[in-house]
């Protein structure tokens, strides 16, 4: 009876040795940054490490090749040696793994030609990607256009705003006669709204043809929304991201309710000093910032898988709730829901 070797997977133990590693140096100062954060940006190696375990078990050539290229591509981007971000990598180039494990099922322990063929195409997909993440070339234009949603004298009002991916910044200060006003800059057409019925007005501004751009549609970090809201008029507002960075700076804004909701990347919340609003915040994947002002009243309740919550030693946690210093005599509670999977929840004080 023939003795087949058995095929031992190094994932977990190479895993389990290098976050070791980088913890080990971070703490002895080797490593300066917070210690999360250089984890977070150290994901790529799941790509680089499953890429080895790959070639180790002969798993192929093509796929593991291009994992390992992707995963330090991804490095690259994440520490600045390149211009684009992983994100931006990721979201563009993810059918090239869909390649080249099509190449290694075509040509799959067919002899030393079929190891040849899967190394020469993986390196040349990895390769192509560097190329475009090094040079970052535009496959497609970004335009600006102005949003300006006249108020028509409404006090208070409800809006949506979906972006599927890009940054989107909201703040205060729009024009007295605005609900919102500000820039969008997007490859594709970006349609809004708005109707008012007597004090009442509800809005909305969509981008209605991302969905059907391909990984390779463009640059996402020249896709940038920046709007204003007017500090006299009270808002309900929902806003939803697909992938990106999304900030919302509520000083000097009458939020009653707001909530965001984001697949991957960062979404930034500046708390106002004094509110009694209550803020949901969904994030799938990526680092949540709740950022307070010296003794603002906030009550943060978390809803956490994997994501680690960080907050200031002088806030009080109860359970799965963090409270300010303030929130315990306050007569006003800004209360922040955090419903986040994988990642990071910072809570912070302004600088």
């Amino acid at each position: 009876m023939e003795n087949k070797r058995r095929h031992y997977s190094i994932f977990w133990p190479v895993l389990l040795i290098v976050v070791g590693v980088v913890l080990f140096l971070n703490n002895t100062g080797a490593i300066s940054g917070d210690t999360w954060e250089v984890i977070v940006n150290l994901w790529p190696l799941l790509f680089i490490i499953g890429g080895i375990d790959s070639l180790v078990n002969r798993s192929g050539y093509a796929g593991p090749v291009v994992g390992i290229g992707l995963g330090v591509i991804f490095l690259g981007c994440n520490f600045g040696y390149l211009p684009m971000s992983a994100l931006d990598v990721l979201i563009k180039f993810w059918p090239v793994l869909l390649i080249a494990w099509g190449v290694d099922l075509i040509v799959d322990h067919r002899g030393v030609w079929s190891a040849v063929v899967g190394l020469v195409v993986g390196l040349a997909l990895v390769a192509g990607t560097f190329y475009v993440a090094r040079y970052n070339p535009v496959f497609q234009s970004a335009a600006t256009q102005p949003i300006a949603l006249e108020r028509n004298g409404a006090t208070d009002a409800t809006g949506s705003l979906t972006m599927p991916m890009g940054e989107m910044l909201v703040g205060g200060e729009a024009g007295e006669k605005y609900l919102v006003e500000g820039t969008v800059t997007d490859t594709g057409k970006v349609k809004s709204s708005v109707k008012v019925d007597g004090t009442s007005a509800s809005f909305y501004i969509n981008d209605t043809t991302q969905g059907t751009y391909t990984p390779f549609s463009g640059v996402t970090s020249s896709l940038t929304w920046d709007l204003k809201l007017n500090p006299v008029v009270v808002y309900v507002v929902s806003a939803e991201m697909g992938a990106g960075n999304m900030q919302f700076n509520l000083d000097g804004l009458q939020i009653k309710n707001l909530e965001l909701s984001s697949g991957v990347g960062q979404t930034n919340v500046i708390l106002p000093e004094n509110g009694k609003e209550t803020i949901k915040i969904s994030q799938a994947v990526g680092q949540t910032v709740i950022q307070v002002p010296q003794n603002a009243a906030v009550r943060i309740e978390l809803s956490t898988a994997l994501a680690i919550p960080t907050y200031p030693s002088d806030f009080t946690r109860s359970g799965s709730v963090v409270s300010s210093p303030e929130a315990a005599t306050a007569s006003e509670v800004q209360v922040v829901k955090v419903d986040a999977a994988v990642g990071l929840v910072t809570i912070q004080y302004l600088p």
